[in-house]
């Protein structure tokens, strides 16, 4: 325990938990209020403070929340794993990329990095991790890589060497193309 400096702990309090893990910094502000700071690893459970007579027990359930700090990669395709660093991953729990629930999910044992599979209908969007206790949301969005999809295509007909015009959505970084299974030898981005 790590009181702040100079300040005497309210009625001698020499240590506290919340869920069972113990508090290292503990902040006094007046006889009848302490400041905890919530530990790393801590869970939803009861706080309590002691002193040199007693412990003393909230009545009240302390929820600890599940907390995003990041994840990686920031692009991928349907199917890719993602992982999703922070705290307090405490299963059973719901991964969701935007509104869409992934299926395949993974849990580390120290409960600060999830594995989830970027689902089928998983579209741009921010992440969301809820727990029993409650949702932590991302602060960034995780790009999702979607296939091309050639919409038309103009002129209908021309000679080798013309230059033909590809629409459709999710064209960005196309790096390969072929007409009739001929590798096409230059690509030149539109829009």
């Amino acid at each position: 325990v790590t009181p702040s400096p100079s300040v005497r702990l309210p009625a001698g309090i020499g240590s506290a938990s919340i869920g069972g893990t113990p508090v290292t910094t503990i902040t006094p502000v007046s006889a009848t209020q302490v400041k905890l700071t919530v530990p790393a690893g801590a869970h939803t459970g009861q706080i309590s403070v002691t002193n040199v007579v007693s412990t003393g027990a909230s009545t009240g359930t302390f929820k600890v929340l599940p907390k995003i700090t990041g994840f990686s990669p920031g692009s991928a395709p349907r199917g890719d794993v993602v992982d999703i660093t922070g705290a307090t991953f405490t299963t059973p729990l719901t991964v969701k990329f935007g509104t869409v629930v992934a299926t395949t999910v993974t849990v580390d044992p120290d409960e600060s990095t999830i594995h989830a599979t970027v689902p089928d209908t998983a579209t741009t969007n921010k992440l969301s991790v809820t727990t029993a206790a409650g949702t932590a949301t991302s602060a960034t969005s995780l790009t999702v890589i979607l296939g091309p999809v050639i919409s038309g295509f103009s002129p209908t007909s021309a000679a080798v060497g013309s230059v033909v015009t590809v629409s459709g959505s999710n064209l960005t970084g196309i790096d390969s193309a072929s007409i009739g299974g001929t590798a096409v030898t230059t690509i030149t981005p539109v829009s």
